[in-house]
């Protein structure tokens, strides 16, 4: 249980600016892990309803605990393809929750002090994991986040990735390539088995990696150059995390601002309200 957040080391910019990451412990307080939980667990309900209708599911499960329903579900379900980062539908289960995250004070106090600038805008392009164990399609592999913004490759997009529970190798946890120093962006390689972009297998062999260990609470902030993946989840239950990303409000283009939101600035009155957020997401075209 998290009473109080953690104040961010003097150092933390340093390292993050030599190193290319930064692992922040207790910087994010209970509430926001609590929000992040609610979603998750009403975007299970859908499911379970989703596949009870289809007379896929007999049980929903609905008294298991939130860290084993959904893979309960899903196998007893035939492990249907679901999606591996609900957005839109989190945004139409619960839209006033997903506001309050995506502009949650926690982060947005992150982004301020990583981006060096109280004009900080919510990148559109957020994400949650749900990642069962032998749910293949989620593998993440070594990727950028730079090779999905491709025109905005040059600027400074800071992600901030967080687990709602303990995360290590065992059960996919985040790992980075520390120190790497170039600022270019790998060419696009599409994964065949899952479709996701990254990076080229041959093109990883010389990528150092370090996995990162991390307890409800803590926060993982990387730019958009620094190659990452996810480890394999072997464990018996779900790894329940979820991605938001930053960016300073000059530099700031779409997609950032398609479905983004300004989150903090000297003039109170920019800010993005909720109806002006929600607004955006009726447009079918965005995620």
């Amino acid at each position: 249980m998290i009473a109080t957040t953690t104040p961010i080391p003097t150092d933390a910019l340093e390292f993050y600016q030599n190193h290319g990451y930064y692992h922040a412990k207790g910087v994010l307080s209970q509430d926001l892990l609590d929000r992040c939980q609610k979603v998750m667990e009403l975007w299970v309900d859908s499911q379970a309803k989703n596949w009870s209708d289809k007379g896929l599911l007999q049980n929903k499960h609905e008294d298991a605990d939130f860290m084993h329903r959904f893979n309960l579900i899903w196998h007893e379900a035939g492990c249907p393809n679901f999606h591996r980062s609900p957005r839109r539908p989190l945004v139409e289960i619960a839209p006033e929750e997903m506001f309050e995250i995506v502009r949650h004070p926690d982060l947005v106090d992150l982004a301020e002090h990583f981006l060096g600038t109280e004009e900080v805008i919510s990148h559109g392009v957020w994400n949650s994991r749900p990642k069962a164990p032998d749910a293949k399609h989620t593998d993440t592999p070594w990727h950028q986040d730079g090779q999905y913004f491709r025109e905005q490759a040059h600027i400074h997009i800071m992600t901030i990735w967080f687990p709602l529970h303990h995360v290590d190798e065992n059960n996919s946890c985040l790992a980075v390539a520390p120190d790497f120093k170039s600022k270019d962006i790998y060419e696009n390689f599409t994964y065949g088995e899952n479709g996701f972009i990254g990076i080229r297998r041959e093109e990883t062999k010389h990528l150092p990696t370090k996995p990162i260990a991390m307890e409800p609470g803590d926060a993982l902030m990387f730019p958009q150059t620094t190659p990452h993946r996810a480890m394999s989840n072997s464990s018996d239950a779900m790894r329940w995390s979820m991605d938001m990303r930053f960016v300073a409000t000059p530099d700031a283009m779409p997609p950032a601002l398609d479905v983004g939101l300004i989150a903090r600035s000297a003039d109170p009155s920019t800010l993005t309200s909720y109806d002006e957020w929600l607004v955006k997401w009726e447009d079918p075209e965005q995620w």
